[in-house]
């Protein structure tokens, strides 16, 4: 039995727990304390999140609402830490489609390769040092967490959404899935099959920029699974099967002179 507490199956939407606010398909919680920005990243990996990313206005003026209820400078998960300039979302390494820099901003006037918003900057986002405290704003989908079971010949395998074991990591993974070969032709690198079961979020595989050919999960998908492009950056899940037990015919060949077959295999026969 699958326990949906509190969600409608026909829109598979979970609601947000206590101290997280809903807007659209995610949950997002304002600290009251300050951290750095790697501080506060962990932080929201702890509860199996990531610092927000912003994508559209909509999205945008949403986060403002909140901030200006509590006040101060809050991170965002935006960062150029590795390429100056060259501003991406940390968890997923995508580019900024979208901004709302505050005018003359990013001027990494000094060492400011952070994403902030709020306070003097109300909606508008500035260039940070990640060393400074700040507030911050975690994200994480709220699609429904439910066990998917299928039947594989007659083994019955339960992929477990949010499982304990899988619980204990955070980030994304690659899996071996891609289309690399032939666009939209997806398969497992490693055997050349097309992926008979997919458990792709919502309006994936989307192809973003005509380069996503690899896939991952995990991360704000949490258990669904997005293309994304396979230079990115991200922690791996490897797999190795377990070989089988074999059946070994073993053949007892006598020394000259000595034994008999018969008593090589039983040397305590009677005489």
């Amino acid at each position: 039995m699958i326990i949906f507490e509190a969600c409608a199956f026909q829109s598979v939407f979970c609601q947000c727990r206590n101290g997280w606010i809903q807007h659209s398909t995610s949950c997002y919680y304002f600290s009251d304390n300050t951290k750095n920005w790697d501080s506060s990243s962990a932080s929201c990996q702890e509860h199996h999140a990531e610092l927000a990313s912003i994508e559209t206005s909509e999205e945008n003026t949403f986060i403002w609402s909140e901030m200006n209820k509590l006040g101060g400078h809050f991170w965002l998960d935006g960062t150029d830490e590795y390429s100056e300039g060259k501003w991406e979302w940390a968890s997923t390494g995508y580019a900024l489609d979208y901004s709302n820099w505050s005018p003359g901003e990013p001027n990494n006037d000094g060492e400011e390769d952070c994403l902030m918003t709020g306070g003097s900057y109300k909606s508008l986002w500035n260039d940070d040092d990640c060393g400074s405290h700040q507030k911050c704003i975690c994200e994480k989908n709220q699609m429904l967490n439910v066990s998917i079971v299928r039947q594989i010949g007659s083994t019955v395998v339960g992929l477990m959404a949010r499982a304990p074991k899988a619980s204990l990591y955070t980030g994304f993974f690659w899996l071996d899935g891609t289309d690399e070969l032939s666009e939209g032709q997806w398969e497992w690198a490693s055997n050349g099959k097309t992926l008979d079961y997919s458990n792709w979020f919502p309006g994936e595989p989307n192809n973003n920029h005509g380069q996503e050919d690899c896939l991952l999960t995990g991360g704000v998908y949490q258990a669904f699974w997005n293309d994304s492009p396979c230079s990115n950056q991200i922690k791996y899940i490897c797999e190795k099967k377990l070989m089988k037990k074999a059946t070994v015919t073993l053949f007892f060949l006598p020394f000259p002179n000595e034994v008999t077959v018969e008593t090589a295999k039983n040397p305590t026969s009677s005489k």
